[in-house]
């Protein structure tokens, strides 16, 4: 939204110019959902019970609506639309963008892009986080933590390879979490960014200034 409202001074009249405004309304709508979803929209924060009716739907007893009919790992199918947003902005438009450039063409004229080194760092923060899945499907015993049931089911704890693999399992409990909060992280710098360059668009065109016209001469 700060973006959104930094940019008022640039040209509203060119057609890319609004289109790139717009896409800043979205991406402040998104991050706004996203925040308050994770912050159960205030409700540790203001003290807030959950409704009893929400406490039987939701897998952590929260208001929020990413955990609603949560399954093993206690969220539904809004993780995966997690994933794809940050997937989305976070790589795939910064690479694209890239190429787009070395083509001559400007992708920034009408969507907000992050630099391409956060787009490495989002990457970098996934592949961090391999060789720690590797060595708990090794041996999950060796780690400590209990993991969140389906609603209406007790916790359990996962120590063979096998139980892992019924229970859909692929890493040690808390490094979702874990991963989620970096992401984040990287978003918000992501924000920054956006914000930072949101003064930068088609700067607003100047009327040039007259020439003072001589009075011309009759020729007789």
């Amino acid at each position: 939204m700060a973006a959104f409202v930094r940019s008022r001074g640039t040209s509203t009249g060119s057609w890319d110019v609004r289109i790139k405004r717009l896409s800043y309304l979205g991406l402040a709508m998104i991050l706004f959902v996203a925040a308050g979803e994770e912050l159960s929209w205030g409700q540790r924060l203001l003290g807030l019970q959950t409704p009893p009716a929400l406490q039987e739907i939701n897998a952590q007893d929260e208001i929020n609506l990413h955990n609603l009919y949560g399954g093993r790992g206690g969220q539904n199918g809004s993780s995966r639309g997690f994933q794809a947003f940050w997937v989305g902005f976070g790589v795939v438009l910064p690479a694209l963008a890239a190429m787009f450039k070395l083509a001559g063409r400007d992708l920034g004229r009408f969507l907000p892009i992050i630099p391409v080194w956060l787009a490495l760092l989002f990457v970098g923060q996934q592949l961090l986080w391999k060789p720690v899945q590797a060595d708990w499907r090794q041996n999950p015993a060796s780690w400590n933590g209990t993991y969140r049931g389906a609603i209406g089911s007790s916790p359990y704890r996962i120590e063979t390879r096998a139980e892992a693999q019924a229970s859909g399992t692929s890493g040690p409990a808390g490094l979702g979490e874990v991963m989620e909060s970096n992401v984040e992280l990287l978003l918000a710098v992501g924000a920054f960014c956006v914000f930072r360059g949101a003064g930068q668009l088609a700067p607003r065109r100047e009327r040039a200034p007259q020439r003072d016209r001589l009075p011309r001469q009759v020729v007789r």
